[in-house]
């Protein structure tokens, strides 16, 4: 590049060459204001190329940051997350201890309610089947006796001849609804048995228990003695006389 001056005017020249020596020089004559002009063209290209570049590098990291903030909320989130996946993941296995503890306790008390259901069935059905009059109503040795003058056979009475010593009994738990002498001078002793069944003892002896009492199968209602061996017996079924074999056991 040269510098030529001419009328007041700065000129630089440029002149290309190739590498070859036959190849055209070319020529080419440049102002100093339009050297100034590219000069500065370049260095605004430059700047706004190197803004550009700050401006997208600051952009770039700001993202950058954002992106990192962001990460860093999601992590503790996710952490926040985890803690209370525990945290419920233990009340859950809490629960179910407590409720296989709920179910065993259920299980235990069913089976206790199980076991005392079946023991009242137990019991009431003992009971029901103490309260029938089907006991013999004579300990020690007795035997059936003849149908005594002036009794009829349509009171359904069966007699025993009792031995000294031997015990009128009841044949059925129950409750003495009523004691009374009768026309004979015998002492009537009728127990209700609570299920329709009234059952009826007859003797001479002087009756062992009072109105009121609660009896069981074997209670003592009469001693037999020496003027008293002979003893009658009846049942009643709602109020109506019933064959007392009907119901007396073969034990009895």
């Amino acid at each position: 590049m040269k510098e030529d001056a001419g009328a007041g005017k700065k000129f630089h020249t440029i002149t290309v060459t190739g590498s070859d020596p036959e190849e055209k020089t070319l020529t080419f004559q440049l102002r100093n204001t339009t050297i100034y002009l590219i000069v500065a063209g370049v260095c605004v290209v430059v700047g706004v190329l190197l803004g550009f570049i700050i401006f997208e590098t600051r952009q770039v990291l700001e993202i950058s940051a954002r992106m990192t903030e962001k990460q860093q909320e999601l992590s503790d989130e996710y952490a926040n997350l985890a803690a209370q996946y525990e945290q419920l993941e233990g009340q859950y296995a809490d629960e179910i201890l407590e409720n296989e503890d709920l179910t065993s306790q259920v299980e235990a008390l069913t089976a206790t309610l199980q076991d005392k259901l079946a023991a009242e069935e137990e019991a009431s059905a003992q009971a029901e089947s103490e309260a029938l009059p089907t006991g013999f109503p004579v300990t020690g040795s007795s035997t059936p006796a003849e149908l005594p003058e002036g009794e009829s056979e349509l009171d359904e009475a069966v007699y025993y001849e009792g031995s000294e010593g031997a015990v009128v009994v009841a044949t059925g738990t129950g409750t003495v609804e009523l004691i009374r002498e009768n026309a004979y001078g015998y002492y009537e002793v009728h127990i209700d048995h609570g299920n329709g069944y009234v059952s009826i003892y007859t003797n001479m002896g002087t009756p062992l228990v009072r109105e009121g009492d609660a009896v069981v199968r074997g209670t003592p209602l009469y001693l037999i003695q020496e003027d008293n061996t002979l003893i009658k017996y009846q049942i009643t079924k709602d109020n109506a006389l019933i064959n007392v074999y009907t119901i007396m056991s073969v034990e009895g």
